[in-house]
């Protein structure tokens, strides 16, 4: 019975442990079992018992997979390491890889014990050590032990040969200063006869490429035909079982060998003239009928596109890929057009002539090649084939599915936007979208069609008539129901008189009637939203002005939305009917034509220029001077500016005005600001303000929450103005009537009152400044203190002695 409990017994196995926990039925009695066997082996290593420690070893490995703490074990794990036996190294090793990683300080710890077993006479402890260095090494442990891992490169064992290809690796990743230690040792792996070997000396080649161009030179200079010998021997050679995967030998070192010629023969001539015939062997005689032989065509098409051109191998490459666009497989086609797109910046030409076979991905059911076959041909239109494929896209678009239809159709957009040198071409394809897909259309887009009519008078004419024939055809797309409305409201005089009319163009009847008609079929329509509907009441209001006739139909329909649920069409719909019946004096200059946008104002606020997070950005891009406080006696004016290149600061430059005679000493300002404000003042150009003179001080504010904190000016921000002086009968006044102009908010109340009686109390007696302090300024500083907690904003401004 207690060789049955004792977990340290050779009765009691991992595999006991993994029974036990699976047989749990809830989480509770996991973490029952858990605990437990945790509590018995932390007992086992208090107590020092060695007979099982690898066994417990791997149950706490176990346990740290389920997600539980094991931090207890790890001085056991690193016992296990310097114990002499293989199978306590075993189990030690597999532990440190799975319980420590390389930022954990214990780590230092294994690393004599690595260095011994590196240099052991049993190849498979030295194995291990390689294993272990290779997945938890550190800075300190890679410049410790790369020597005996370079002399291990030239092991006389394959397997350890190989492991220490794989840990140099990791070394040169920690430690690229020591790539220039590897290079000829990995000279002398490219040699090698073994596949494996080969395989991680090749990795290892392209490793010390990417982190030193000396071994680049080097290696292009002395191995470039030992590699291309080897590529050639593969593809040469003979059947071999252990090797052969669907009829190809050892398509893993293909593979490689094409990666590490790409990288020798990338930007120069020499090596790729002498790799040229060996891929135009792999190229011509690799089998595509299985996805190996693809896999390899695939490497053997990004390499022969990766070196300079020699012998016509691009055609080659191209021919490739072109059969795999007509595969069958989708992966395949897929991994084709991603290529071709790769290739748009080497061969642009050669990607061109494949353009059918690209359009057809297009119209492919799969979504991921349509994204990729769109994407490619976005790339592939220029000036000359813009026309055609723009005019192939959109008869697609109109036999396509919903969810083609949302891929196609922003891309189709963007290709009209980038090319639309003729406006009259522009007008017809983006009405064709909008009658074929309208809904999928973003607004960013229909904004830019309205402000391309309004700012070309030439074809508005021709605008709203193609328009209106559209939203005939195709009134449930409320896109084109958007624009045609609002170019209805405004040209629609030209509709109905066919005005400017061109050549192109074919006469048609339509009176007044239609096209009020129109207008109040999109108000009615259920399923139109709150911009469409604001829109047409909008043009509604226009066509009253153009259409005196139909002026008091309109009316009519303005008046049904007052009982509207949207309080927006409510608020329109009586400010339109009292503009009607009772304000005709300023009726035909609300409804004249909208102005031209002015393209560099709109794009400077697209651009971002002016910064909507910053206070002091409220004012515009221009910076206008505002007027902070004025009364009889005071006018402070703010100037703002910006810092070149630092739009969270803003200075700003504060005017003090004295507009009586009276000359005021001992001038002082202060001011509060939130938090997430850093305040910082100048010197005020004087401390005394003559009159009728002006005292000039400049404040630098900076947003330390710049384009996340946005601050808003609204009618409950408090700005507190205070004005104290010397003790004359004048200053006295003064401090009365500013002190009598405070605004505060709604729960915080100073009495005008109680200030005036203060001030003309304290003038009647003639008593100092000081007593008015003592007998006002005390409460007048709680309040101010109320204030500023609870303000949001700008929190006081204050001028004080």
């Amino acid at each position: 019975m207690d060789q049955i409990m004792n977990p340290f017994s050779s009765g009691t196995r991992l595999r006991d442990m993994i029974q036990a926990i699976r047989a749990c039925k809830t989480a509770t009695e996991e973490r029952s079992v858990v605990r437990k066997e945790c509590s018995l082996i932390r007992a086992a290593i208090s107590d020092n018992r060695q007979d099982y420690s690898h066994r417990n070893l791997t149950k706490l490995m176990f346990i740290h997979m389920l997600g539980y703490p094991t931090y207890f074990g790890q001085m056991e794990c690193l016992r296990l390491i310097a114990a002499p036996g293989l199978a306590e190294k075993r189990i030690g090793y597999l532990g440190l890889m799975l319980l420590f990683d390389e930022r954990h300080e214990l780590l230092m710890l294994a690393t004599n014990s690595i260095k011994q077993d590196l240099n052991h006479r049993n190849q498979y402890i030295v194995g291990l050590a390689l294993c272990a260095l290779g997945n938890i090494c550190s800075t300190e442990m890679a410049c410790d032990l790369a020597p005996e891992v370079e002399r291990l490169i030239q092991f006389r064992d394959p397997n350890v040969r190989k492991k220490a290809a794989l840990c140099s690796i990791k070394i040169i990743k920690k430690v690229p200063e020591l790539a220039e230690n590897f290079v000829y040792p990995v000279a002398l792996l490219l040699r090698e006869k073994h596949h494996g070997v080969l395989l991680t000396g090749i990795q290892l080649c392209i490793e010390l490429s990417k982190v030193n161009e000396d071994a680049l030179e080097y290696f292009r200079k002395k191995c470039t035909k030992s590699l291309v010998r080897a590529l050639k021997d593969v593809v040469n050679s003979p059947h071999a079982p252990e090797y052969d995967i669907s009829g190809i030998s050892d398509p893993f070192l293909h593979i490689r060998l094409l990666r590490i010629l790409r990288v020798l023969g990338h930007g120069d001539t020499n090596a790729s003239e002498y790799m040229s015939d060996t891929l135009a062997q792999v190229a011509t005689r690799t089998d595509s009928s299985r996805n190996v032989g693809n896999a390899i065509l695939y490497e053997c098409v990004e390499t022969i596109l990766s070196i300079q051109d020699i012998g016509g191998l691009h055609v080659l490459a191209m021919n490739i890929l072109c059969r795999f666009l007509s595969n069958r497989d989708n992966n395949i086609r897929y991994a084709a057009l991603n290529m071709l797109t790769k290739t748009k910046a080497i061969d642009g030409q050669a990607v061109q002539r494949q353009r059918p076979t690209i359009l057809k991905c297009v119209k492919d059911l799969d979504g991921s090649i349509r994204r990729q076959a769109l994407e490619l041909v976005f790339l592939l239109i220029n000036e000359s084939n813009v026309k055609p494929l723009t005019k192939e896209l959109i008869n697609y678009l109109k036999v396509s599915d919903h969810d083609i239809k949302e891929d196609l159709t922003p891309i189709i957009c963007s290709i009209i936007e980038k090319f639309s040198s003729d406006k009259i071409w522009y007008t017809d394809q983006m009405l064709s979208i909008l009658s074929e897909a309208g809904n999928y259309v973003k607004d960013a887009v229909w904004h830019a069609i309205i402000k391309m009519i309004s700012s070309s008078s030439n074809i508005q004419g021709y605008s709203v008539r193609s328009l209106y024939l559209a939203i005939k055809l195709s009134g449930h797309q409320e896109t084109l129901v958007k624009v045609a409305v609002w170019c209805i409201g405004e040209y629609g005089d030209m509709l109905v008189n066919n005005i400017d009319m061109l050549n192109i163009e074919e006469h048609i009847t339509v009176t007044e009637g239609d096209v009020v008609d129109v207008v109040e079929n999109a108000i009615k329509h259920l399923l139109f939203d709150l911009t469409t509907k604001s829109i047409s009441l909008i043009a509604l209001l226009k066509l009253s002005s153009r259409f005196p006739s139909y002026s008091q139909r309109i009316k009519g329909i303005i008046t049904q939305s007052k009982g509207s649920l949207l309080l927006e069409l409510q608020q329109r719909s009586v400010e339109f009917n009292s503009i009607i019946e009772n304000h005709h004096n300023i009726w035909s200059a609300l409804v004249k034509r909208m102005p031209v946008i002015d393209e560099s104002t709109s794009g400077q606020r697209r651009d971002g220029s002016v910064s909507k997070t910053d206070m002091l950005d409220l004012f515009g891009p221009t910076y206008p001077s505002i007027v902070a406080y004025e009364s009889g006696l005071l006018t402070i004016m703010f100037d703002f500016s910006k810092r070149p290149g630092s739009l969270e600061t803003t200075v700003i430059e504060a005017t003090f005005r004295n507009k009586s005679s009276n000359v005021y000493t001992d001038f002082m300002f202060q001011t509060a600001v939130p938090k997430f404000l850093e305040l910082h003042l100048e010197p005020a150009s004087s401390n005394t303000l003559p009159g009728s003179g002006t005292i000039t001080q400049k404040l630098h504010v900076t947003n330390k929450q710049h384009g996340k904190k946005e601050i808003k000016k609204s009618h409950n921000d408090v700005a507190c103005l205070v004005l104290n002086f010397t003790n004359s009968n004048a200053g006295r006044k003064a401090l009365g009537h500013i002190l009598s102009k405070i605004y505060v908010r709604d729960d915080v109340c100073i009495h005008h009152s109680n200030i005036e009686k203060t001030s003309l109390l304290a003038q009647e007696l003639q008593v100092s400044l000081q007593t008015i302090k003592e007998s006002f300024w005390c409460r007048f500083c709680q309040l101010a203190k109320i204030l500023l907690q609870n303000c949001k904003s700008l929190s006081s401004i204050s001028f004080l002695q």
